[in-house]
């Protein structure tokens, strides 16, 4: 597993972009979601805890719409026994079509099919819960579901990367943008796309909240 810099990162300092947005704009920042975004959590928890405890979902939200887990790019059949360690990536995902997501559905009729690839625990071991960073990348109904209460309390992403994002967007997600601050300090939203904003940093904590 590679070794995850963002704990270091964040004791010097991220700077902090919140957005006050029209609510209906707010999909315009799943590609983030879905590329992937890391938050700070507690690690060396079950997959079925972590979804519980730290991203708050039920256990029929669970059953009902977590059709498809990857978990360092393995497909977990059993959320109870994969271990969500320091620096792990997890996938999240409604039932996705074709063959190929019934194949990665998990507990589906084609797990035994795939089972060279699917993930298991390494050992079986005393877990002790501490802080830590993960790695999360949301898909379709999940990503819908989960990404507004997920950007309102705040994603970390690569300030590169989000740069990018933002020097991307068209005039009108800048005209959706109520309010922007930078570290506190209110932008103009049109400024939101300058190069130089985000320099100077590795990362970037996202916050958006829709406005009506």
């Amino acid at each position: 597993m590679e070794e995850f810099p963002l704990v270091d990162a964040l004791k010097t300092g991220s700077k902090r972009v919140c957005l006050v947005m029209d609510s209906a704009a707010i999909p315009r920042l799943y590609r983030i979601l879905q590329a992937g975004f890391f938050m700070r959590s507690q690690v060396e928890t079950t997959v079925s805890a972590f979804l519980k405890d730290q991203l708050g979902l039920s256990d029929q939200y669970i059953e009902a719409r977590i059709n498809t887990v990857f978990l360092n790019s393995k497909p977990v059949d059993n959320i109870e026994a994969a271990i969500v360690e320091e620096g792990s990536t997890l996938a999240l995902s409604s039932a996705m079509p074709g063959l190929v997501g019934a194949a990665m559905r998990r507990t589906g009729f084609y797990a035994s099919f795939r089972s060279a690839i699917t993930y298991r625990d390494a050992a079986a071991r005393r877990m002790i819960a501490k802080e830590g960073v993960v790695r999360l990348k949301l898909f379709n109904l999940v990503m819908a579901d989960l990404g507004p209460r997920l950007l309102k309390r705040g994603v970390y992403v690569c300030a590169r990367d989000f740069g990018e994002f933002l020097a991307d967007q068209h005039c009108r997600f800048y005209e959706a943008v109520a309010e922007a601050t930078v570290d506190g300090q209110p932008i103009e939203p049109a400024s939101l796309g300058r190069a130089d904003l985000l320099a100077g940093v590795a990362w970037t904590e996202v916050r958006a909240c829709g406005s009506r």
